[in-house]
């Protein structure tokens, strides 16, 4: 392990981009884990060791890309919100798309490995699960600003990752993703009503994170699949969270998406295909129980 660590951090300097995100922050564990030398960066750094960046002013990334020359960027800050940015599309727009267009900016003149994260909701979400090949129709303004945004990476960067992944959970300090949001409401003594006509494939953060930096290391380009492999309802997933967590499964009410008349049209049938990843990738993606039973760990230790 010692040598695995030695070499990569002769070979990797990676800038995070979001590194007090979801998967922002996991990425940042398992890169030092695996020994490269990791600046996090995030335009609201509540963690330790994480400096003060914002994508939409371009004078803020300068610095730490002139001072750290990474070999490797990955651009996690998003508004990630899909009612949010349906409801706000200039907003998305400017974040989504202008932020990502100043990175690339400011990466002018640097050679760098550029990650991208995306999204199953490039997908309409009719005929899902699907491959990296797979027909485009985004649904929402932020589907479709996902969309524009890999575009944008796969025009501007000539060594880029683009990672689609979805319903991703794990270790966050703001907690808003759904499986924290669903542990500390059913906790609280709270009914949560969950939908049972949306299908994808559920992720734990830490484990996409693994997939992340094999791929990175082993110089993999073009666009991956990163999801937990196994593809489940959102009320059958929810009731997995309440078994894992010991909660009460009484609180989780089924209701149709149309009942929570939502800003953003979700892709129903969806999720993702990971078989180029494991064509590529020996990281094993956890499924359901699996992933859970991790995230469960980690949140003890």
């Amino acid at each position: 392990m010692r040598e695995k660590k030695t070499i990569r951090s002769r070979i990797g300097r990676v800038l995070i981009i979001g590194a007090a995100g979801l998967i922002g922050s996991a990425l940042h564990k398992v890169f030092l884990k695996e020994g490269y030398n990791v600046l996090g960066v995030d335009r609201d750094p509540l963690i330790e060791n994480i400096a003060l960046v914002d994508i939409n002013d371009i004078r803020s990334l300068a610095f730490p890309i002139s001072q750290f020359q990474p070999n490797t960027v990955i651009l996690t800050a998003a508004l990630t919100s899909a009612d949010y940015c349906e409801i706000h599309p200039d907003e998305s727009e400017k974040v989504n798309i202008g932020g990502l267009m100043n990175v690339i900016d400011s990466l002018r003149g640097f050679s760098v490995k550029f990650v991208f994260i995306s999204s199953d909701y490039v997908f309409n979400g009719i005929s899902g699960p699907y491959s990296e090949d797979d027909p485009t129709d985004p649904l929402s303004v932020y589907g479709k600003h996902k969309l524009a945004g890999e575009r944008i990476v796969k025009s501007e960067m000539r060594d880029h990752l683009i990672v689609r992944t979805t319903w991703v959970y794990g270790t966050e300090i703001k907690g808003k993703n759904f499986v924290c949001n669903l542990i500390r409401r059913v906790g609280q003594g709270e009914f949560v009503k969950v939908p049972t006509d949306q299908v994808s494939t559920p992720t734990y953060a830490y484990n996409l994170a693994q997939a992340i930096e094999e791929l990175v290391h082993t110089n993999k380009a073009g666009t991956y699949n990163i999801v937990g492999d196994e593809r489940m309802g959102r009320f059958d997933f929810a009731n997995s969270v309440c078994e894992e967590f010991g909660l009460n499964r009484n609180a989780i009410l089924p209701v149709l998406t149309e009942e929570f008349n939502s800003a953003a049209p979700r892709p129903l049938l969806a999720g993702l295909i990971i078989d180029k990843l494991k064509n590529n990738c020996s990281v094993k993606m956890l499924g359901v129980k699996e992933g859970l039973a991790e995230f469960n760990l980690e949140r003890s230790l």
